[in-house]
């Protein structure tokens, strides 16, 4: 009786690793579709983050441009009304009514980036300047 069980728990065992050897491709295949589709998640995430990206640079040059164009009109109407106050032949040059900051002027001319100010950046861009 003891052999028949341990000749019918060979025959099981060898069934098991039968049915594990078969099951082996399918699994091996299981994990390179986990892997890939892993994979296509992150590309995603990459993606997503870099369209945001995208969105918030846009929103922010339309936002220099807009300022650009504030600063141009405020610097004309400071030179016009210098011009007519001064009523001097000295007056028609723009340096004598108005200067860029510092930083403003490194930036322009010498292409340095001007240190982040957090309370000026629209709340869009805030995460990307922090």
């Amino acid at each position: 009786m003891a052999g028949a069980r341990m000749a019918a728990a060979l025959a099981d065992a060898t069934d098991l690793r039968g049915l594990l050897a078969a099951a082996q491709p399918r699994l091996e295949e299981a994990d390179r579709v986990r892997e890939r589709a892993a994979q296509a998640v992150a590309d995603a995430e990459r993606a997503v983050a870099r369209a945001e990206q995208e969105v918030a640079m846009a929103k922010l040059d339309a936002r220099i441009r807009h300022i650009e164009a504030t600063l141009c009109s405020a610097i004309a109407a400071r030179f016009r009304l210098g011009c007519e106050y001064e009523n001097s032949p000295y007056a028609h040059t723009l340096a004598r009514h108005w200067r860029p900051t510092e930083p403003l002027r490194r930036a322009v001319v010498e292409g340095a980036v001007p240190a982040p100010n957090p309370a000026s950046v629209p709340a869009v861009s805030q995460a990307l300047v922090t």
